[in-house]
């Protein structure tokens, strides 16, 4: 035998016996030996890999991305290693990055499913439903049998309100990829729930827990469509012993494990308890990522420095089109939700939801590099037609045939009011007002499944306000009558006078189905899905109270 076969040999034993360590939940002695390789062979790609999913597995990022970025040197075509970058930088939340790694190991090697899989995953989060169902069906093509690729189609299929459809690739999912199993079964219970059908999501929920009781993202979901009503509640009882060994739960779970227990005593009316499970729950995702207030606040003072009085006299002229774009915009928990299903009630209204089409806008086309003292002017009518064309092409996708308007209800849009000027002069624009320590405190109430960082921390959220507040005033000053106002608390004392006042405004004549809202069917996929398929209730007003003795400081930087 060759001395080449020999060293040969001895490094697969080698590979063998790592393997059969991390069998045994051995994984750091495992990582001695595919350094003792790599050590004899710089150049051993497999040692690399493994090596670099054991730093995964213990969420040593660093060493992995490290690691898989040696074995890409090696083997720049590498899907395997491509694809498990992406996961490196998405665990990080870096999912632009993650991404674009996904793409490039699709690209490097079709029939690399995984990779299909995490990119899917991503789109999803991203909330690019279609783009999301065209991968699925371009992998599905690779491998028809490949089981994650009909849960993401499934919820691709949610996002854009196909119920059935949605229904249809998570039960296929269940028959093909039984792994997935507790979370498919959450999907079709969260499907149900925004429907609001919540005998039918927690009977999925309940499926989900019986195979993994310690499923702390079932129990966040399970709460959001229980009621309790005693401390005795056994699925209480349940969070409570949950509770005793969070300290083995990575940081979000421990946060959602807090924010159901508040959710929980909220119901019980135990208000001391349940804020001390919200403080704890913001305060643990507060910890998670660096945020700084003020560098919202700069943004939005750079803001309305580039949109000097007159930059609207660069808008586009309004064209003919087959429908009119509607924004709701404001804070976050402020009644866009709500608003925008009153309008969905009309027969000439679709709703997009919330859409990330302006954000994607954004990165696209740069349009906020007037941060860098670039005047927005500087744009030239090519380039915003550009957008323009791009965006209305994506919201189209939301319509029925007989809409002739479709709203896009991205809160956090208030701070392109201006381009939204620019590219869509006949677009209508309704601003959500609601009081603000009851908008601050709904947001701390909620754990968000997008990215809302000045959501955590009460102090952070009442200075997040005062800019918010302070940017729409100047929207209102420079484009006057281009923002409908509609406050909360009025829509709660007169629902058909606020709504008439509101349709008016969008050009759209009185239609008394919009007073029945809360009986149109459709998947309302925010954390109020259940509210607006309710008639209106006063409950939402004044809420904070019940907290109040526990919000000084939030008051306080609201002053």
């Amino acid at each position: 035998m060759s001395r080449q076969q020999t060293k040969h040999d001895e490094d697969q034993d080698l590979m063998d016996e790592a393997l059969r360590l991390r069998e045994a939940g051995r994984s750091a002695d495992a990582a001695l030996l595919y350094k003792q390789i790599l050590t004899r062979n710089p150049q051993h790609t497999e040692a690399l890999f493994e090596w670099a999913c054991v730093a995964f597995d213990r969420d040593n990022y660093a060493n992995a991305e490290t690691l898989l970025k040696r074995l890409l040197k090696l083997e720049p075509r590498s899907a395997k290693a491509m694809s498990k970058l992406g996961s490196v930088y998405a665990k990080q939340g870096w999912n632009g990055w993650a991404q674009t790694c996904f793409e490039k190991a699709v690209a490097a090697d079709q029939s690399y499913m995984p990779a299909y899989s995490n990119l899917g995953v991503i789109l999803v989060q991203k909330g690019e439903a279609w783009e999301a169902e065209s991968l699925c069906r371009s992998g599905l093509k690779q491998d028809a049998g490949y089981g994650p690729l009909y849960t993401i189609l499934g919820k691709a299929y949610a996002l854009q309100g196909r119920v059935d459809e949605a229904l249809k690739n998570y039960k296929k999912a269940l028959r093909l990829y039984d792994d997935d199993e507790v979370k498919i079964l959450s999907s079709m219970g969260s499907l149900h729930a925004d429907m609001a059908d919540t005998k039918t999501a927690i009977g999925y929920y309940k499926k989900a827990l019986a195979l993994d009781p310690d499923c702390i993202d079932a129990h966040y979901l399970f709460a959001r469509s229980h009621r309790y009503k005693s401390e005795k509640d056994e699925h209480l009882k349940t969070l409570k012993k949950l509770l005793e060994q969070e300290a083995g739960l990575d940081v979000q779970l421990r946060a959602r494990l807090q924010f159901t227990l508040a959710k929980a005593y909220h119901d019980l009316k135990d208000y001391d308890r349940a804020f001390t499970h919200y403080a704890q729950g913001n305060y643990l995702v507060r910890s998670s990522y660096e945020y700084s207030v003020d560098v919202s606040k700069s943004n939005m003072d750079w803001i309305k420095a580039a949109f000097k009085k007159g930059f609207e006299k660069n808008a586009l002229k309004p064209t003919r089109q087959s429908f009119t774009p509607i924004f709701i915009v404001g804070m976050p928990r402020s009644g866009t939700t709500l608003t925008e299903q009153i309008l969905f009630s009309h027969p000439q209204v679709d709703a997009g939801g919330e859409t990330i089409y302006m954000d994607q806008l954004q990165t696209a086309y740069g349009f906020y590099s007037f941060k860098k003292g670039e005047a927005i002017t500087a744009l030239s009518s090519d380039t915003m037609r550009a957008m323009r064309e791009e965006y209305m092409q994506k919201l189209q996708r939301h319509a029925r045939e007989e809409a002739r308007y479709i709203t896009d209800k991205m809160p956090l849009n208030f701070q392109l009011v201006g381009m939204i000027r620019l590219l869509f002069p006949e677009a209508k624009v309704i601003h959500c007002r609601r009081n603000p320590v009851d908008t601050c405190f709904s947001n701390y109430k909620h754990m968000f499944s997008g990215h809302f960082p000045f959501a955590y921390d009460l102090e952070e959220l009442g200075q997040f306000y005062k800019s918010y507040e302070d940017l729409m005033a100047f929207w209102h000053k420079r484009l006057p009558g281009f923002i409908y106002d509609v406050q909360y608390e009025e829509m709660v004392a007169d629902q058909e006078g606020v709504t008439k006042g509101m349709l008016a405004f969008c050009g759209l004549p009185w239609d008394p189905s919009c007073l029945e809202f809360h009986k149109q069917e459709r998947v309302v996929m925010t954390s109020s899905a259940l509210q607006v398929k309710k008639p209106l209730y006063k409950d939402g007003v004044e809420s904070w109270r019940l907290y109040e003795n526990h919000l000084r400081l939030l008051e306080s930087a609201l002053m």
